[in-house]
C-alpha cells in the first residue's frame, strides 16, 4: 500500500519521464505491536541521484529516524490531504518525500528545492497537532521539526550552496576532469564550517555527513 502511495502520487506539477524519478527507498522497521493496529518503528530514509556522463549515483540522503509510532489497519486507504493532518503514517512518509524532492533539487539547481521544503514544512506543522513524537521543537533534539527548521532557516542557507557546488559543480564533471572535481568538492566540505554552531541543536552536518561520509573517502582515497 506505501510503496503504490509513494509511486502513483503525483507529488508536482512538473512532467518527468520514468527515468528521472528519483531513485529513493524507505525501510520500516517494527519494533513493537502494542496492539493490532498500533506500531512502534522506526523507518530509514536513504536517496541517490545520478551522476553526469557515468553510471554511479551519489548518495544525498540517509537518514535513521527512530521516533516512528503509527496506527494502521489492514487494507485502510491511504489518502493524503493538504489541509488536514490524517495519521502519523502518512504525514511521515510525506515529509520525508517532500525532503527528498527538496535535497534532490537542490543538487541539480541553486535553492531548486525551495518549494519542496514549504510542503515538508507545512506538513510538519499539521502534524504538531497530534503531539506525535519527532514533530516538535526540542532543543538539542535532532528530529524532523530541526531537520526542516535548518533546511529553512536564513542562518543555514549557505547549505544550499554547498548541495549544488558538491554536486552540479563537483561530482558531475568527475569523468571529464578528475582534479577540478575534487578540488570543488574540498571547497564545498570545508564549507560546512561555517554553519558549525550557526543554530542550537543543528542538524545539518550530521545530515550531511551520514550520507556522504563513504563517499567522501572514496572521492579522496588516492
Amino acid at each position: 500500500a506505501l510503496t503504490e502511495f509513494v509511486n502513483q502520487t503525483q507529488w508536482t506539477n512538473k512532467s518527468f519521464k520514468p527515468q528521472e524519478k528519483i531513485n529513493c527507498a524507505f525501510t520500516i522497521n517494527i519494533n513493537k505491536q502494542p496492539s493490532s493496529n498500533r506500531f512502534e518503528a522506526s523507518i530509514q530514509i536513504q536517496a541517490a541521484r545520478p551522476v553526469y556522463g557515468a553510471t554511479y549515483t551519489t548518495p544525498i540522503i540517509n537518514i535513521n529516524d527512530t521516533d516512528f509510532n503509527f496506527k494502521y489497519d489492514e487494507f485502510q486507504p491511504l489518502n493524503y490531504n493538504e489541509l488536514n493532518f490524517e495519521s502519523n503514517l502518512i504525514s511521515t512518509i510525506v515529509y520525508y518525500v517532500y525532503v527528498i524532492l527538496g535535497v534532490d533539487a537542490d543538487t541539480f539547481k541553486l535553492n531548486g528545492g525551495d518549494a519542496y521544503y514549504k510542503k515538508a514544512k507545512d506538513v510538519m506543522l499539521l502534524a504538531q497537532q497530534s503531539g506525535g513524537l519527532g514533530w516538535n521543537d526540542q532543543v538539542g533534539t535532532q528530529n524532523r521539526y530541526s531537520l526542516i527548521d535548518n533546511l529553512t532557516s536564513a542562518k543555514l542557507k549557505g547549505f544550499k550552496n554547498i548541495l549544488y557546488t558538491y554536486h552540479r559543480l563537483g561530482m558531475d564533471v568527475f569523468s571529464s576532469d578528475k582534479n577540478k572535481a575534487k578540488n570543488i568538492i574540498s571547497t564545498a566540505i570545508l564549507q560546512l564550517e561555517n554553519l558549525h554552531n550557526k543554530v542550537i541543536g543543528n542538524f545539518i552536518l550530521r545530515f550531511f555527513f551520514d550520507a556522504k561520509a563513504d563517499e567522501i573517502s572514496t572521492v579522496f582515497s588516492d
